[in-house]
């Protein structure tokens, strides 16, 4: 109990210093919203916590990727940031431009807007969500996460406020955590990816519905790129599972020993990067 009082006493001592820290600088205007940059905000926090730690908590059912939610509500991202023994998490939704929530799906709703004083209904649309806004939501949850411990707390006071994913991390924001390598990825082929999925149901309608299903769509047509290239990754990782299975038939400790080595306990935990190396090994390289 001594060491939980002391642990919220500092956590009380530095939270006013946190809180104290003018943002003002950090903070810019577009579109009438203002923009608070999370490389800014995580270096001065870092200043304060040198040890700290963030986590963004990713969706295993969906190969990974930090959205939960569903076509009818929307989706949100999540958020932890750790330090010492201290732990606060943060959750925001998936928003346009306009703070629309955003789905895999475009969709349409009725807005307002001022024309010759008079106020009409105008339909607007809602474009479907791409792997850039669950990164740039991401971020700017974590910044909010920042202000539970007292950055920019004030700036928070009463609204709400998106970040400037365009600004970039400068080069003395400390390594934690480790940067990441940034790859150049080709563009992504839509048109091969649904023939890839095709081939991968083959006539099993029911295996394609039940893909869709969690997108609210009827057919791949309608599927966004990122929907695609999740819809995907899960037949790949069940293709892989099954061949697995197919070629060890009987011999379990086979397996077991490529478990193992990879530190996975059943064949369900591995994802499509290890189901390939399993697989590989097992059948000497043949598909």
């Amino acid at each position: 109990m001594e060491q939980k009082e002391k642990v919220i006493e500092a956590y009380k001592r530095d939270f006013a210093k946190v809180a104290d820290i003018d943002v003002s600088k950090m903070v810019e205007k577009k579109n009438g919203y203002n923009y608070l940059s999370w490389a800014q905000a995580w270096k001065e926090f870092c200043k304060i916590y040198p040890d700290a730690t963030y986590e963004i908590i990713k969706n295993v059912e969906m190969n990974n990727i930090p959205v939960f939610g569903n076509e009818q509500l929307g989706y949100m991202v999540y958020t932890k940031v750790k330090v010492g023994d201290l732990e606060h998490e943060m959750w925001l939704p998936v928003m346009d431009g306009a703070n629309m929530p955003m789905k895999f799906k475009s969709y349409q709703y009725t807005g307002w807007k001022w024309e010759n004083k008079v106020k009409k209904a105008v339909t607007k649309t809602v474009e479907a969500m791409s792997i850039f806004d669950i990164n740039k939501s991401t971020m700017r949850c974590l910044t909010k996460n920042l202000a539970m411990f007292g950055l920019g707390l004030n700036v928070y006071t009463g609204e709400d406020y998106p970040i400037d994913e365009n600004d970039k991390p400068p080069k003395d924001v400390p390594a934690t955590p480790a940067k990441q390598k940034q790859e150049e990825k080709k563009p992504f082929d839509r048109q091969k990816c649904i023939e890839f999925i095709l081939k991968l149901v083959g006539e099993d309608v029911n295996r394609l519905n039940a893909q869709l299903e969690p997108y609210g769509i009827k057919g791949l047509g309608e599927a966004s790129d990122i929907a695609l290239g999740v819809i995907y990754d899960n037949l790949s990782i069940e293709e892989y599972r099954n061949r697995i299975l197919k070629a060890t038939g009987e011999d379990e400790e086979k397996l077991k020993k490529q478990l193992a080595y990879h530190k996975i306990e059943k064949l369900e935990d591995a994802n499509i990067k290890q189901l390939k190396l399993i697989h590989k090994y097992i059948t000497g390289g043949k598909q």
